[in-house]
């Protein structure tokens, strides 16, 4: 269902409020790594739409720092691993952390391995396209 509605969120502004809106209805959204991760990347989507540099600035704190938690939390969670790629990738190039740029494109890929005799869910062959989009024209092999 997150994941649903974090790709719907990417459309715009409306679909990011009700991820948020999603995420702080479950119980658990403040303690799991995985719903802090995703509650992370909506901030990063309101940075997006906002208009005001303030609140946009704002809003990449509020992301940075629940995609940083949801990690510390869990360093194998899959979708923050991705989540703070992405947020990372699409940030101008004085505020990219290229360290975590590199450290999560290459522990997602090593999760990935780790899981290898499992099926991929569609989620995450999307994830997988994703990333390496942007790394080919981003990260140096």
């Amino acid at each position: 269902m997150v994941q649903s509605l974090y790709k719907k969120a990417l459309l715009n502004e409306r679909n990011t409020n009700e991820l948020i809106y999603f995420l702080e209805s479950q119980d658990e959204y403040d303690s799991s790594s995985f719903f802090l991760g995703y509650y992370g990347s909506a901030f990063a989507l309101k940075a997006k739409y906002a208009v005001s540099p303030i609140k946009k600035y704002t809003y990449s704190k509020k992301a940075d720092y629940f995609l940083d938690t949801s990690i510390e939390m869990d360093p194998g969670n899959l979708d923050s691993r991705f989540l703070r790629f992405t947020l990372n990738a699409h940030l101008p190039g004085f505020l990219k952390d290229q360290n975590e740029l590199i450290q999560d494109s290459d522990k997602f890929f090593q999760l990935i391995e780790l899981n290898a005799e499992k099926e991929l869910t569609k989620f995450q062959k999307w994830m997988i396209t994703e990333i390496s989009k942007i790394k080919k024209g981003m990260i140096p092999d």
